[in-house]
């Protein structure tokens, strides 16, 4: 498929920049409140899994999933014994989410894997394992990664072992996510130094070169694949001048430097859990506590990027000259009509002479091509009746029109999200000998919006 990535770079400064907004989920039924559990995203099942944290009277030992029907309480055979400030990852190569470590009363030095349905006890006494670690798939190292302070250890499904690497640390009572476009796991060291920190087999934790302007623990980081993003909400610490438990800040990982985004209007928080949920192209929050370690909450809330729907409209008319045909261009409904951020584009071209070349000229601006204003006259160039609709910045062959006078043109629209709100234009040219004294015959106009679906 062909990509208009180059073409819209000219779009650059007509981009929508992109907006979240934190939405509560009231539901029915919920998990009690709690703080220091964990949520992580089974893509085998298509849900939200949280197991175990404190409360009031002790440690949480139960199994919820969240879907688009909201929370069930989940009730397996076995279970691991009640936890709290274990770490949890998914497992995408053998479809398990893998629970690692974690305290009650005394700490914790098992690892558990959950199945959709019931929870398995697959190692115990790890040497090195315990509380207050975080977890996240490598895909570079084939299993789980978990780490505290200078200890780092792989699980892949038949043993734990540990990795020897030349700088080892990366702190505690943090999160890890693994992040395509930083090349790693990444965590934000719990430290002063607010220092954004990426694990690689040979090197261990070394420092990514952004210094961040704030320094936290006990925060939620939680990434999108799909968008090569990631998301850090609340914490203990510092932002900024101010400092507190239960800090209300979100913050956007964009792969080289945080954004602060949706601020308002949740309840700031420390010591909860949060997950991303492709299914809802959103970020899943559940629970922690507000000022104090007294504090159980039990609401769920969703992060969702507030960003255009795709659309996709016609404008003008296309031109025959002296021939019976009447070219013209439309979305093709039975494929992709809109132009869909990360997804397929399909224009269907039509009204033909048949077995003749066909061109789509891309643009990003359909009032000036230079100093001349738009629509132009083609009649000005030998081209009678017909008009030119967009400023074209490239052209893309078509193919050839089919017996039946019609081909289409589709197009990989890029995943970057800059490109949200972008608007771009297309029209179409086809090779028509003794039509007219250029020989070119053209469509009316599409207007392209590009959007979530």
């Amino acid at each position: 498929m062909r990509s208009i990535s180059v073409t819209l770079l000219f779009t650059a400064t007509l981009c929508a920049q992109s907006v979240y907004e934190w939405r509560r989920v009231d539901t029915p039924v919920r998990p009690p409140g709690r703080q220091r559990h964990e949520l992580v995203y089974d893509a085998a099942r298509g849900e939200v899994v949280l197991f175990g944290g404190s409360h009031s009277t002790g440690f949480h030992g139960d199994t919820w999933s969240f879907d688009a029907n909201g929370w069930r309480l989940r009730l397996p055979a076995h279970r691991p014994p009640g936890r709290a400030d274990h770490a949890m990852a998914y497992d995408p190569l053998r479809e398990r989410v893998v629970l690692m470590g974690g305290r009650a009363v005394f700490p914790y030095d098992d690892i558990w894997e959950w199945d959709g349905s019931d929870w398995t006890r697959v190692a115990l006494g790890v040497t090195g394992l315990g509380a207050d670690g975080a977890a996240c798939f490598d895909p570079a190292l084939g299993g789980v990664l978990w780490s505290r302070d200078t200890v780092n250890l792989l699980w892949d499904g038949v043993r734990m072992r540990p990795l020897a690497v030349p700088a080892p640390e990366s702190g505690n009572r943090h999160a890890i996510v693994y992040d395509s476009a930083s090349g790693g796991p990444i965590t934000l060291a719990s430290s002063s130094r607010s220092t954004l920190l990426r694990f690689r087999a040979d090197s261990g934790w070394t420092q990514l070169g952004v210094q961040a302007w704030f320094s936290l623990r006990d925060y939620a980081f939680a990434a999108d694949p799909l968008t090569q993003r990631a998301v850090l909400f609340g914490g203990e610490g510092s932002v900024g001048t101010g400092s507190g438990n239960g800090m209300q800040h979100t913050f956007l990982w964009h792969g080289s430097f945080f954004e602060e985004i949706a601020r308002f209007p949740l309840i700031g928080r420390a010591r909860h859990a949060m997950a991303f949920d492709p299914q809802r192209r959103a970020f899943v929050m559940f629970g922690g506590d507000e000022n104090s370690a007294a504090d159980w909450l039990d609401d769920t809330w969703l992060l969702v990027e507030i960003g255009p729907r795709a659309s996709f409209s016609t404008f003008g008319a296309g031109c025959a000259g002296s021939t019976a045909f009447a070219p013209s261009l439309r979305a093709e409904p039975l494929l992709n009509a809109t132009p869909v951020l990360g997804g397929r584009f399909t224009l269907r071209l039509e009204g033909m002479p048949p077995f003749l070349p066909v061109t789509v000229a891309l643009g990003v601006d359909a009032t000036r091509w230079g100093s001349v204003p738009l629509p132009f006259d083609l009649g000005a160039i030998g081209m009678p009746g017909c008009s030119l609709f967009l400023a074209p910045e490239s052209f893309e062959s078509a193919g050839t029109a089919n017996a039946s006078g019609w081909t289409w043109w589709q197009v990989d629209i890029p995943g970057t999200p800059s490109l949200l709100g972008a608007v771009f234009f297309q029209q179409g040219f086809v090779l028509a000998p003794g039509a007219n004294s250029i020989g070119l015959l053209a469509t009316n106009a599409g207007r392209g919006l590009i959007g979530w679906r």
